[in-house]
């Protein structure tokens, strides 16, 4: 919690906080959790404090010194930042809701999970900024200099993008949907897995070179403008191509198949058929969990995928790995209220079993056996159900209430 006497002085005024501040470099003051709503802090000395869960909004920060300060949890709405220095702050998880950021410096700043949503980063400077998770749409980022910044799975549905600086940005698994891009500058910008659907102004971006479009984020975007394409570096004769590839839209999910290393066989002809009948999908050895070189790339593939098809025996219950690996997913279905995870049942002893996540993988989702998989129609007919689970969702299973 915040240190009383900390908490007074800044409230005393600017002029002797900051003065107090110079005469004592060592000190970085505990102000986390404090309530400091609509406080006047122009020009306020904040770097490397500790505001954690504080309560800032509609305060005045307008030139404040906040580098390297701690800033997660801490609500900022509708607070002026501008011409703020925030150069590697930590402002996870915050509310930034309507908060004016114009002019700011947010260099290397990490906004994981922030709500920017209405913002104004005008000017801004967010060079090589971490924006995982942070939910930005509607926010005005004209002329920002987003270079070399990272916006992973983040929501910039409806931001104003206009004469921003986006070479080497990195966009990853970003809603861009109806987002304006109207002279926004690219060079070596990646778009994967993005959606740009009903974006603004990309016949009129500015390319200064070469990007990098994904499959994906073509799939998901539907018709893009022949210019955007073009400035991108798509060859002619694959933007021919791309309304007969629009047209072959996905019927199904892609799914991880997760299963232990006794199960390999099972997995492997799972796996085929699968594929056979167009649904991608990839393996996840136990093995690999395991080893710690590909343990966070196993993790990040396994939830990047839309279902995770989990087989279910005797032996895959009883690994550590895949327990740890089914409640990281049980919490992603919370997170996301949406079914994940598919137990297949290739014996019964995870229905009989008492452990909290296998009693959790039976409550609510249907049960899909493939323990008599030996018998050819019996197999086929429980595919075709898992068939049409990945089509139409769990639910399509589940008898009606």
């Amino acid at each position: 919690m915040a240190n009383r006497e900390y908490l007074i002085l800044l409230q005393q005024g600017m002029d002797g906080w900051n003065a107090w501040r110079k005469q004592n470099p060592a000190i970085m003051p505990d102000l986390s959790g404090c309530a400091l709503i609509g406080e006047n802090l122009i020009g306020a000395n904040l770097s490397k404090v500790n505001l954690h869960g504080a309560n800032l909004s509609s305060a005045n920060l307008h030139q404040a010194d906040l580098r390297g300060a701690n800033l997660s949890q801490v609500n900022l709405s509708r607070a002026n930042l501008s011409n703020a220095d925030l150069t590697l702050a930590v402002v996870s998880e915050a509310n930034l809701e309507h908060t004016n950021f114009r002019g700011a410096n947010l260099r290397r700043a990490h906004l994981r999970r922030s709500s920017l949503h209405q913002a104004i980063l005008l000017d801004a400077e967010l060079n090589v900024a971490n924006l995982r998770e942070a939910d930005a749409s509607g926010a005005d980022l004209r002329r920002a200099n987003l270079s070399a910044s990272v916006l992973s799975e983040a929501n910039f549905h409806g931001a104003n993008l206009q004469r921003a600086n986006l070479t080497a940005t990195r966009f990853r698994r970003v809603n861009l949907s109806e987002a304006d891009l109207t002279r926004a500058t690219l060079l070596e910008t990646v778009f994967v897995d993005t959606n740009m659907a009903d974006a603004k102004g990309l016949d009129h971006c500015i390319h200064l070179g070469a990007s990098t479009i994904d499959h994906r984020t073509l799939s998901r975007s539907g018709a893009l403008p022949s210019a955007f394409l073009r400035g991108v570096g798509l060859p002619n004769k694959l933007i021919d191509f791309l309304p007969t590839f629009l047209r072959e839209s996905p019927r199904y999910d892609l799914c991880a198949i997760s299963y232990s290393e006794s199960d390999r066989e099972f997995a492997q002809r799972l796996q085929a058929d699968l594929q056979a009948a167009g649904v991608r999908s990839w393996l996840i050895p136990e093995q690999l969990k395991q080893d710690v070189r590909y343990a966070n790339a196993v993790s990040e593939s396994i939830r990047l995928r839309d279902k995770v098809l989990l087989i279910c025996s005797a032996t895959s219950i009883e690994s550590p790995w895949i327990a740890a690996e089914v409640r990281k997913v049980l919490e992603t279905e919370k997170v996301q209220s949406k079914r994940i995870l598919l137990p297949l049942y290739i014996d019964d002893t995870a229905l009989k079993t008492e452990k909290p996540w296998t009693v959790a993988l039976s409550n609510g989702r249907p049960t899909i056996d493939f323990s008599q998989r030996q018998n050819k129609n019996t197999y086929e007919n429980i595919f075709c159900c898992l068939l049409r689970a990945l089509e139409q969702g769990p639910e399509s299973l589940l008898p009606p209430l």
